[in-house]
Order: structure tokens, then sequence, then C-alpha cells
């Protein structure tokens, strides 16, 4: 098979694109980390606070995402809000 320096470039390009999205993703993971560590050590934030925040952020998330007839762009942002707090706001293994 010959690849052209057209397909090249754009596989190129798109190399790229995905490790920016994959460096992206690992800075998000360590933020949330460090999130949830400096909830409980600064703010002595227990499981059970942490479980009642997690819910009262999240229904007002299935809220927007019910009452909203948002783009597919805009629904897929709200679940991954919903995702987001869902895994900074569930306590850290022990």
């Amino acid at each position: 098979m010959i690849v052209t320096a057209e397909a090249h470039r754009r596989r190129s390009v798109d190399e790229e694109t995905a490790k920016a999205f994959l460096t992206i993703r690992a800075d998000t993971v360590a933020l949330r980390a460090a999130m949830k560590i400096l909830l409980r050590r600064v703010y002595g934030m227990g499981d059970q606070t942490l479980g009642m925040i997690r819910e009262d952020a999240l229904a007002v998330v299935e809220a927007a995402l019910r009452d909203c007839e948002a783009d597919e762009h805009q629904r897929y942002f709200n679940e991954a809000v919903r995702d987001a707090i869902t895994d900074l706001l569930t306590p850290l293994p022990r």
C-alpha cells in the first residue's frame, strides 16, 4: 500500500490530536485526585459529606439533562459533567 504525503500528514495530525486529548485527560484525572485529597485533608470532609454533596450536584445535572432540549454536543457535555461530579465526589478507596 502506498501512503501519500497527504494521507501521512492527516494521520500525523490525528496522532497529535489524540496525544493532546490524552494529555488533557491525564491532567483532569490528576486534578480530580488532588481535589479529593484537599476536600478530605483541608476541609475534613468524610465519606458521608461527600456523598450528600454528590447527590445534590447530580440532582442539578440530571434536571438539566431532563429539561434541556440540547443538541448532541450539549448533551454529551452535560453527561461528562455528571461523570466528573460522580468521580470527584466519590470517596477514595482505602
